[in-house]
Formats: structure tokens, C-alpha cells, sequence
């Protein structure tokens, strides 16, 4: 199963069972499209439960398309849970070709992590 990993500048890497490669920028339409579910994810944590369901219906269809394009790229199967990945400033997500929306990988500025208390 193979793997397409995007950075926020579209720019990103196919990991396949033939090895790993670089791929040129993904076309502007495709880069847009992740954008956008990147952003949704962002703002969907300020919505109401009800507009959040749609939100998700519409990132799952806009990862439908990002996976038809990563599936060209790769030249085989992807991943059916998290055959692509993007990731940019603000935060990103993982999807695959099961129809579910995708998953948000958070920014790790977002993550709380805590400091291990230290013994004086």
C-alpha cells in the first residue's frame, strides 16, 4: 500500500512498495482542496455540533478528490485509512479512500504537553 505525503506548499513525496520518490507540486486546484479541509478542520472546532456534520460531509468529499489525484501519483493502491497526508502551518489531516472524513493531525503548538516535575 502506498503512501502520498503533501506539505502545505503542495510540494510532497510518494512512499510506495518500490521505495520512496519525490513528486512535483501538486496543480494549484488539488493544493486548494487540501487547503481547504485543513482549514475546515480548524474552524469546525467553533461550530455547532449540527454545522460540524456538514463540514465533515463536505472535507470528505474534498478528500475524495485528493485521493483520486495521490492514487494517479502513487501508480498503486493507497492506503484505504490514511493513503494521503498533508500537513501545513496551521495543521493537518490524514484520508483514504474509505469515504470517511478526514483526520486531523493537530498543529503540535496545539498539543499540551507537560513538563515532568523536577525534584529540587
Amino acid at each position: 500500500m502506498a503512501k502520498v505525503i503533501w506539505k502545505g506548499n503542495g510540494i510532497g513525496i510518494v512512499i510506495t512498495s518500490k521505495g520512496i520518490k519525490i513528486i512535483p507540486p501538486c496543480d494549484p486546484l488539488l493544493l486548494a482542496k487540501l487547503q481547504a479541509i485543513a482549514a475546515i478542520h480548524v474552524a469546525q472546532r467553533s461550530l455547532s455540533p449540527e454545522e460540524q456534520r456538514e463540514a465533515s460531509a463536505l472535507t470528505a468529499r474534498l478528500g475524495s478528490h485528493a485521493v483520486a489525484a495521490a492514487q494517479k501519483l502513487a501508480g498503486e493502491a493507497l492506503d484505504a485509512e490514511g493513503g494521503v497526508v498533508f500537513y501545513d502551518a496551521d495543521d493537518g489531516f490524514t484520508c483514504g479512500s474509505t469515504g470517511r472524513p478526514p483526520v486531523p493531525i493537530p498543529h503540535l503548538g496545539r498539543i499540551a504537553i507537560q513538563a515532568p516535575v523536577l525534584a529540587g
